[in-house]
């Protein structure tokens, strides 16, 4: 592409952006605020391995919920099922492999 500059009709160069840091990945220190906000917030997460949501709070900390008798035995039996699930595709995966 040419430009073709007459007299006064200069244009100035564009500005480059400053070159960015590279991050070390250190974060700095939280204030006491910060940590408080970040300790706060708290989500449900579905974990796929055992198939049930939990807890999690804003810094990855899983958190046990309280829940009822029968709500129990229900998340038990959802547990026990897909442990069994994963077993037995882990050992259809592994027999796979040796024929």
């Amino acid at each position: 592409v040419s430009t073709q500059s007459t007299g006064d009709n200069k244009v100035p160069p564009r500005p480059q952006p400053p070159p960015q840091p590279q991050s070390t990945g250190a974060l700095p220190p939280m204030t006491p605020q910060q940590y408080s906000a970040q300790q706060s917030q708290i989500r449900r997460q579905y974990d796929p391995q055992t198939g049930q949501y939990r807890l999690v709070r804003g810094t990855g900390e899983i958190i046990e919920q309280i829940v009822s008798k029968s709500q129990h035995q229900q998340l038990n039996k959802m547990a026990t099922f897909a442990d069994g699930q994963y077993f037995q595709q882990q050992t259809n995966n592994s027999l796979n492999r040796r024929y």
